[in-house]
């Protein structure tokens, strides 16, 4: 049976470029990301493909400060685990 779930979520300490995975322990198969929102500052995108079992691969961005820039992948080895992010899911 499929089921949206919310689950809320820290950024790791040591981000790793190209997306990082994060897990949804309560289901078997993650089958969608519909949403990830932060109050951050950061930027949370899930990464298309990147489904696998109960976990989703997600890219954080950020601003460089610059006006008309687009955003910047954040650079990897980065701590930014103050940032929390919400994800909505489908899985089952």
């Amino acid at each position: 049976m499929k089921r949206i779930l919310r689950k809320v979520f820290y950024a790791p300490s040591a981000y790793t470029a190209g997306g990082v995975y994060e897990r949804i322990d309560e289901v078997k198969d993650v089958d969608d990301v519909l949403s990830l929102q932060s109050d951050s500052g950061y930027i949370f995108e899930p990464v298309k493909g990147g489904l696998t079992g109960n976990a989703f691969k997600y890219r954080v961005y950020w601003q460089t400060g610059v006006s008309g820039n687009p955003f910047t992948e954040v650079a990897d080895g980065t701590n930014i685990s103050s940032a929390m992010c919400e994800a909505v899911v489908l899985g089952e």
